[in-house]
């Protein structure tokens, strides 16, 4: 008879565990660990770019406001200052966007949006040109005194 080693023995009978038999629950208590742990971090970093995110769209809200005066001005000094402050508008929400504060989608809207203002922009600067200046200088007047 030739005689068996232990180890062998005990793999035989079925007494020896494997590796994924010793060690399976460690492996997936720490892959749920690292899964909430993930999820946490996840949720810190959007918290922190919660005030980035309120910011920006304010200033969606401002640039829609923009549109609506922009349609009502009385001279072309106040559209380009519009347009000025559009720009600014313009540079916070592409750093927000770089950030990652914004997703591509609330960047779409603010497109539009900007587009809208340009668009109302050139074409009340269209219509203040071709009025001549005393019709323009009379149209201010009954506007500021219909809101008095």
């Amino acid at each position: 008879m030739i005689p068996v080693h232990p180890g062998a023995a005990a793999f035989v009978d079925g007494e020896e565990k494997t590796f994924l038999d010793r060690y399976s629950d460690y492996i997936w208590w720490g892959l749920m660990a690292l899964s909430a742990m993930g999820s946490a971090g996840a949720w810190f970093a959007g918290y922190l770019k919660k005030d980035e995110r309120s910011n920006n769209s304010t200033l969606r809200e401002r640039l829609l406001d923009m549109i609506a005066a922009a349609r009502r001005s009385d001279s072309v000094e106040e559209l380009d200052k519009m347009q000025s402050e559009a720009d600014e508008i313009l540079r916070d929400t592409l750093r927000c966007f770089d950030d990652g504060a914004i997703e591509e989608g609330a960047l779409t809207a603010f497109g539009i949006a900007l587009e809208q203002l340009h668009n109302a922009v050139a074409d009340r600067k269209t219509l203040l040109n071709s009025m001549p200046q005393n019709l323009q200088r009379a149209g201010a007047q009954f506007r500021a005194a219909a809101t008095s």
